[in-house]
């Protein structure tokens, strides 16, 4: 099973706008984990899956501004 939930082409702002929204929500789930009465080793996974996210956010946002024109952007959850 497949959502499409992205595929499309972006301005610049808007791609990293759209990005910058989705790994927001998905850093936000796993401080909300976080919470959950996790075990130190689950909350030191979680904590270094946030950092990772941001760093790549931070990269894929530079990536995104220096590039000329449209961006194409495809998003898809794949469930198997």
């Amino acid at each position: 099973m497949q959502i499409n939930l992205i595929d499309g082409s972006f301005t610049r702002i808007e791609a990293v706008d759209l990005i910058t929204q989705i790994v927001s929500c998905k850093i936000n789930f796993q401080v909300n984990k976080i919470g959950d009465n996790l075990e130190e080793e689950d909350i030191k996974r979680r904590e270094t899956r946030i950092r990772d996210l941001q760093n790549e956010l931070t990269q894929i946002r530079k990536e995104i501004l220096k590039s000329d024109g449209r961006v194409h952007l495809d998003c898809r959850i794949l469930i198997g």
